[in-house]
């Protein structure tokens, strides 16, 4: 909805997407000019607005070389945010017991504030035929001395080339350096143990995660 902008004060830049009343070519090429000049994140307030967009073309179209990581209601609006995918991942090639591998990470930011949103790209493949359907991901950042700060939990997704996850950060979170951790669990299981990697490891680092103070 354009009218967002005669409320909206911050220094945040903006565009209105559909640019014009249901333009889907429009939008279509707004997204493309955001992506190719490396964009990493678009926040959208999401608004009906029948004479405007009352087919989620804003969504739809963003969806198309973004991936939307989170959904928050922010007042009477729900606001989702979106990430450029990364074009270069950190190799891990971590295989699980299960017959799961993470292969590879990104991170997007690697310093962030507190109350911020970490996005971790994972890229997972499976050799085996021993997955019952209900494994889980687990991501959890973690101080230096091993306390949990903040994670995300999402069921297993084999079915994408990259999985994308979200970690909101406590608004009070002290500016640290923080170790960030991945791993699965089976919630079926009786005391949803987690699943061991070939090592015998219960969790993979993949990355420090440095906090700053938002002062």
């Amino acid at each position: 909805d354009p009218t967002l902008w005669y409320y909206y004060q911050g220094p945040v830049e903006h565009i209105v997407l559909p640019p014009a009343a249901q333009d889907v070519a429009g939008a279509q090429t707004s997204v493309d000019q955001l992506a190719a000049a490396g964009v990493q994140r678009v926040i959208l307030p999401v608004q009906p607005a029948p004479q405007w967009d009352d087919q989620t073309i804003a969504a739809n179209v963003l969806a198309e070389r973004y991936v939307k990581v989170i959904e928050q209601p922010v007042g009477v609006w729900p606001v989702q945010t979106y990430v450029l995918p990364p074009t270069q991942l950190t190799p891990v090639n971590t295989t699980f017991r299960n017959g799961v591998t993470l292969v590879g990470v990104a991170r997007q930011p690697l310093t962030l504030t507190p109350g911020g949103l970490l996005t971790v790209h994972l890229q997972w493949q499976d050799a085996s035929n021993e997955l019952t359907g209900g494994e889980k991901v687990f991501l959890q950042l973690l101080t230096a001395d091993g306390q949990l700060v903040a994670q995300d939990d999402r069921p297993l997704d084999l079915t994408v080339a990259l999985a994308t996850y979200g970690i909101l950060l406590p608004a009070d979170l002290p500016a640290a350096d923080y170790r960030l951790i991945a791993g699965l669990y089976d919630p079926g299981q009786a005391g949803m143990p987690r699943i061991l990697t070939l090592d015998g490891a219960d969790f993979v680092a993949v990355g420090e995660i440095q906090v700053a103070s938002s002062e």
